[in-house]
């Protein structure tokens, strides 16, 4: 009989610890949540107490931040920051190019390209497979 006293009441003690955590709520916080079914990153504003989980077994980041899993850098609005082209859309610097994404994508279709010479084709070749994919024009 002492033993269910005492369990029954340290059950108790435990259930009231609890209830008091989980009614404590935190400010709801926005963060950059990826939509598995839409491909892209969309600005979210979970209960405070749910950013752990998001961060943890979500590809998310704080607006402004890097992705937890991917390192992917976004926007304040949740897009995704291009790094730019750097010189993979100009001639005149030899084989290859400074984006290795865009390197590697225009090398695939194209060796002359790493090579030999970054010509005028590699760069109409840049353009049409990096920018907005790998790198930014800018």
């Amino acid at each position: 009989m002492k033993r269910t006293i005492v369990s029954s009441i340290a059950l108790i003690c435990l259930l009231a610890g609890m209830t008091s955590a989980f009614a404590e709520k935190r400010e709801a916080v926005d963060i950059c949540h990826y939509s598995e079914y839409g491909g892209y990153w969309e600005l979210i504003s979970p209960n405070g107490n749910s950013i752990n989980m998001h961060l943890a077994n979500h590809d998310d980041a704080a607006p402004g931040g890097y992705t937890t899993h991917t390192g992917t850098p976004l926007d304040e609005n949740c897009n995704v920051i291009l790094p730019s082209c750097g010189n993979c859309l100009d001639t005149g610097h030899g084989a290859g190019c400074e984006e290795a994404n865009c390197e590697a994508a225009v090398g695939a279709i194209d060796p002359f390209c790493l090579e030999f010479s970054w010509d005028s084709i590699c760069v109409d070749e840049a353009n049409e497979f990096c920018v907005d994919v790998y790198c930014t024009d800018d």
